[in-house]
């Protein structure tokens, strides 16, 4: 366990270390960042086919339904 704190902390000294513990995470940065936009460009799309689908049911009149209750 010792040893093992030990190179951890050897790592954490070593500028080169740094440097690519700072790319790393620089380009976990960027993926995320690509991830994101496609989630919300996917959500936005499901929203407006949602919203679209109400549309439709607007314009038709829709059925009335059946009353709901008991």
């Amino acid at each position: 366990m010792k040893a093992i704190r030990h190179e951890i902390q050897k790592f954490i000294e070593d500028e080169e270390g740094l440097t690519l513990l700072e790319y790393i995470l620089g380009a976990a940065l960027i993926v995320a960042a690509l991830l994101s936009i496609d989630f919300w460009g996917t959500l936005a799309d499901k929203f407006e086919d949602v919203a679209d689908e109400i549309d439709g049911i607007e314009a038709d009149g829709g059925d009335g339904g059946d009353g709901g209750g008991v």
